[in-house]
Formats: structure tokens, C-alpha cells, sequence
């Protein structure tokens, strides 16, 4: 079922660039729509310009986030821990993670959306980072915080997706 989702995703990213090649449509706007698309699906990776020169534009993938910030699961020794023991799994030491980006503190919903980014020998992004998607639920009805961690491919980064565009 997760080979036939990406599947279309791709195909939906080969029909987007083939469409704004044709038809000269803005290619800010097809990278939004694909940050949109991979936000939804709890990607913790976003295209971002990367460079520009008289010829071409590049989008590559970066670690999501508004913000470097402070993880809310600081907050709470035992909710640190428990999301930590989960990525350890993977490898990962503390010494290994170099930032928490946020995407979301909703207090309304008691719901917190982060991204750890941690250094990765292991990982095939040409910057060695891997990025995991966490997010944390309070869960009133029994207490406690219902932890959720995504990552695209497991535990290691694949080789970042670039996109470029011709001027």
C-alpha cells in the first residue's frame, strides 16, 4: 500500500513539472503545492530554494519548520525520554541530535508538532541529516501524551529529492 502512495506522489510531481514546463505555470507555486501535499502526509522534509542562477532555479529538500526552537517534550524527563527511546532504536545518541525545528504548539487541541533533525553517517542526503516528524497529543481521557514519530524511509535519510527549473 506505502509503494502504490508514492507511487502516485511521483507521479503526481513528474505531472506537475511536465505541466509547468508546457505551460510556463509559476514553479513557486508547484513547489508550494508539493510542500502542502508532503506536510500533510508528515513529511519532515519541505523544498526549499536553494539556488538560483540566470539559467535555472533549484529546490532541494530541507528539514521542515518554521524555527529553530526548544522541543516542548523538554518540558516533561519521562516524555523526552520515551520519544528518545523510540529514535535510539535507529542508532541515534543524544550527541546526535543538532536541532528541534517547530512546526505547531496548538494549546487549543493539546497538540505539538516538531521536527528532530540529527547528524547521520548513515543517511544518503549529501548534508548526512536525518529528520524525524514527531508529534505529541495530549490524551485526556487516560492522561498522558500519545507520541507519533515518521520518518520517509525508517530510520536513515534517502538521497534528497533537487528540482530544477529552466528559465
Amino acid at each position: 500500500m506505502m509503494i502504490f502512495k508514492i507511487k502516485n506522489f511521483i507521479i503526481f510531481i513528474l505531472f506537475a513539472l511536465l505541466l509547468t514546463a508546457c505551460t510556463g505555470i509559476n514553479h513557486a507555486r508547484i513547489i508550494n503545492d508539493i510542500n502542502i501535499k508532503s506536510a500533510q502526509k508528515h513529511s519532515p522534509y519541505k523544498l526549499e530554494l536553494v539556488k538560483e542562477d540566470e539559467k535555472a532555479v533549484f529546490y532541494q529538500e530541507v528539514p521542515a519548520g518554521k524555527y529553530k526552537g526548544r522541543s516542548y517534550a523538554l518540558n516533561d524527563f519521562i516524555l523526552y525520554n520515551d520519544i528518545f527511546k523510540t529514535i535510539a532504536a535507529c542508532g541515534f545518541t543524544q550527541d546526535d541530535l543538532l536541532q528541534v525545528r517547530i512546526l505547531d504548539y496548538d494549546e487549543k487541541n493539546l497538540r505539538v508538532e516538531e521536527i528532530w533533525v540529527f547528524k547521520d553517517e548513515k543517511s544518503e542526503r549529501s548534508d548526512k541529516l536525518t529528520a524525524f516528524y514527531v508529534i505529541l497529543q495530549a490524551n485526556t481521557q487516560i492522561g498522558g501524551t500519545d507520541i507519533n514519530i515518521k520518518s520517509p524511509n525508517g530510520c536513515h535519510a534517502p538521497k534528497e529529492l533537487t528540482f530544477v527549473f529552466g528559465k
